[in-house]
């Protein structure tokens, strides 16, 4: 054995010595591929995403899922950046559900060909939180118009007097949130999102920066995916009351030397490319380097921006929307570049007071659309009023919720218009439903948490806990407010239940009309619960109860249990 051993040892050596190694493959740009499925509503089964979009943020880069749910997005060479699924569930030209990935945490890009396996795409989730200027902090009010903002996405909105912000639409991921107030250092919070959730940010406090300029510069590079620079690219910025315009050198390169600091859209447009916006790009004092953007062929057009939702005069939701809230089809501000389709359209700059003009089609059939004028072809369409024309105020469907053509709302591509109604033609919005945990037994004299954080609706939602009869009046932490979903009391020292019902109300005013009564009783005797407590089970089969009895003060049990029907043995543990 020994001598067999050698000679095949020798034999491999000199094997190895004569062999040539190949050479190595050369890489080329990286693939993602992943089956992408949305929860069905009361359904627990999934159900392809068929049309969501995988994109790579900050490119044109895009794929769009097939009927299966399967998706592969090419030609990938950057090694970091964010990777974006976004579905739109409801047909309303809005991504009701999106989860963001970093590249770095899939060790995907140049070279590289991941497979996610199954992508499952919750509902958007809600931010709610305060913001403060830091030397004001002790002051209740003083702190509105602060931006706050999810970069190079399209949530946006603005601290309300007090600094308080609702932000909607949030994917689900690993997120940074931004807040900027000029004269102010701008604060950046990483964030960790679940699906469907309101989730609440602890307090941000911006220090004052004293003598920081008023103007930034903004400079950035355009280039193709294997980094050939794009010459020749129109590049606009739009923040509010502010667009400028500029384009890219032979190197590729954009400057916009003086930009009013702020949030801004940016919009890169080229023939023989496809357009390309990036949202909520802050412009602080000094210079701002940003990109390189990625641009490919396709269909070149304008892009649809706008300088961003107004600061609202107290806390209040932009709905997260695209920065500004313009949800339009296409990417366009309107079907074929015009704001009407034989007519003007005026609102300080805008179809609608607060939000965009139409998804499709034309605001009037002929006629003049102002905020609070008249636009029509034998009818009125103003902000605030009826929106009929002797037919659709809209080409394309119905822009009226509740009959309104709403002040603050927006067309969604497809034609519906909603503000606190459903939109004829459109989808409805979600009906506030209120939920609460199941009953609990408490000791006398401790901490108890009513749960209502499982309530359903438009988001954010108000929480209104009423206590009901019978029992002595305890005090909530909290109540009638976005944060009240789980207020605590403390339990008295005598035997007593308690009962609350729970109202909740969205962020169109609508409120719940169910039933939900959180029910929690204060035993000063034993009281005896087990789980499960009922159930139905097949012969042979061995059931497991569990004691959840109780006393005040921790005093040892003794347990007797007794069947009620035939069972073979019991084994007490």
């Amino acid at each position: 054995m020994r001598h067999l051993w050698g000679v095949v040892v020798v034999a491999l050596v000199s094997s190895c010595l004569d062999t040539q190694l190949p050479s190595p493959a050369v890489l080329g740009p990286g693939t993602v591929r992943a089956s992408v499925f949305t929860a069905l509503p009361n359904r627990q089964d999934l159900s392809p995403a068929k049309g969501a979009t995988l994109s790579l943020i900050g490119t044109t880069l895009r794929a769009t899922v097939d009927d299966d749910g399967n998706v592969q997005l090419a030609g990938i060479t950057a090694k970091s950046g964010r990777l974006m699924f976004s579905y739109d569930a409801d047909g309303d030209g809005v991504a009701d559900r999106s989860r963001v990935f970093t590249l770095e945490a899939l060790k995907a890009g140049f070279g590289k060909d991941v497979n996610l396996g199954q992508v499952v795409l919750g509902r958007n989730a809600t931010l709610v939180g305060t913001v403060k200027r830091g030397d004001r902090v002790q002051l209740a009010a003083g702190h509105g118009g602060i931006a706050v903002f999810l970069p190079q996405l399209p949530q946006l909105t603005y601290t309300g007097d007090d600094g308080s912000f609702t932000l909607g639409g949030v994917p689900e991921g690993s997120l940074v949130l931004s807040a900027f107030a000029a004269g102010y250092r701008s604060e950046a919070t990483p964030i960790e999102v679940e699906a469907a959730r309101e989730e609440r940010v602890g307090l941000i406090v911006l220090e004052p920066s004293p003598g920081s300029a008023a103007v930034g510069q903004l400079s950035g590079r355009v280039e193709q995916p294997d980094g050939t620079p794009i010459a020749a690219v129109l590049v606009r910025a739009a923040s509010r009351g502010t667009e400028a315009t500029t384009q890219t050198n032979a190197e590729g390169r954009f400057t916009f030397e003086t930009l009013p600091v702020g949030v801004y859209a940016l919009g890169l447009e080229k023939m023989g490319l496809t357009s390309l916006r990036i949202d909520s790009v802050l412009v602080n004092a000094g210079l701002n380097q940003v990109g390189p953007y990625v641009m490919t062929g396709g269909t070149g057009g304008s892009s649809s921006l706008d300088g961003g939702p107004p600061a609202p005069p107290d806390a209040g939701s932009t709905g997260g929307g695209a920065a500004g809230g313009s949800a339009t089809a296409g990417g366009s501000a309107t079907a074929g570049g015009c704001a009407t389709a034989g007519g003007s359209a005026t609102a300080g700059g805008s179809t609608t007071a607060g939000g965009s003009a139409m998804a499709g089609g034309s605001a009037t059939a002929g006629g003049s659309a102002t905020a609070g004028g008249s636009a029509t072809a034998g009818g009125s369409a103003t902000a605030g009023g009826s929106a009929t024309a002797g037919g659709s105020a809209t080409a394309g469907g119905s822009a009226t919720a509740g009959g309104s053509a709403t002040a603050g709302g927006s067309a969604t591509a497809g034609g519906s218009a909603s503000a606190g109604g459903s939109a004829a033609g459109g989808s409805a919005l979600l009906t506030p439903f209120a939920a609460v945990g199941p009953p609990q037994v408490i000791v006398p004299g401790r901490p108890v948490t009513l749960l209502g954080d499982t309530s359903s609706g438009e988001m954010p939602l108000t929480y209104s806990w009423t206590q009901l009869p019978g029992s002595p009046t305890v005090t909530l932490s909290d109540n009638n407010t976005v944060t009240a979903h789980s207020p605590r009391f403390t339990t008295p020292t005598t035997v007593n239940v308690f009962e609350f019902s729970l109202v909740v109300t969205d962020r169109f005013g609508r409120s719940s009309t169910n039933s939900a009564i959180a029910r929690v009783s204060v035993g000063s005797t034993p009281l005896a619960r087990f789980t499960p407590d009922g159930g139905l089970y097949f012969g042979g089969q061995t059931v497991t109860f569990q004691s959840q009895s109780i006393d005040d003060g921790g005093l040892a049990l003794r347990y007797e249990w007794t069947s009620s029907g035939s069972v073979s043995s019991v084994v007490a543990d």
